[in-house]
């Protein structure tokens, strides 16, 4: 069906498809073109920390792990990466 019915008016109305499809068309070039500036303006390089020399399986950028703590989950995780094959 090609016309939209006008439930005020009683009729079918061309005009108001038209309208609509512009509106859509409109809509969807704004979304697009949201979409694409937050994309580009969320590649910060200073989010994602660098990758730690030698590689760890514990990092504790809070700093809520004690140094025994954190090496001992560090000896822990080794182990069980040695033995399954897996990382956690």
């Amino acid at each position: 069906m090609d016309n939209i019915y006008d439930l005020n008016r009683g009729t079918f109305n061309k005009e108001q498809k038209k309208g609509q499809v512009g509106s859509f068309r409109l809509f969807i070039a704004v979304f697009a073109f949201f979409c694409t500036f937050t994309a580009v303006f969320a590649q910060n390089n200073n989010v994602i920390p660098p990758k730690p020399v030698p590689a760890v399986y514990v990092h504790d950028y809070s700093g809520w792990l004690s140094g025994t703590e954190k090496s001992n989950l560090e000896y822990k995780l080794r182990r069980y990466w040695d033995s399954t094959s897996t990382q956690i």
